[in-house]
């Protein structure tokens, strides 16, 4: 199944890595890592993540062919969860 549009199914999953990726960036671990470093961190990993989709994961399952915009998308929809999880678990 071919996803062309802004939203899908698959939208929930990185809304979900995006905000798991906020967390783990305020994890114990990770507190000593500064801001702008997990901004970047957070953003190459969704990048990443979306390169291996298409060169590795889609090819190797034949599951589904996805536009640049959905990508692109896929990338901002993860980004902005990150951002708000990583705010939120600041915070606290």
């Amino acid at each position: 199944m071919a996803e062309y549009g802004i939203l899908g199914w698959w939208t929930i999953i990185h809304i979900l890595t995006g905000v798991l990726i906020g967390f783990i960036a305020n994890s114990w671990k990770f507190k000593k890592v500064k801001a702008k470093y997990a901004y970047i961190i957070a953003f190459c990993l969704l990048v990443l993540w979306e390169i291996f989709e298409k060169y590795v994961a889609v090819p190797l399952t034949g599951f589904g062919i996805e536009s640049i915009v959905n990508r692109v998308s896929d990338i901002v929809i993860g980004y902005v969860a990150f951002l708000i999880a990583y705010y939120y678990a600041r915070k606290k």
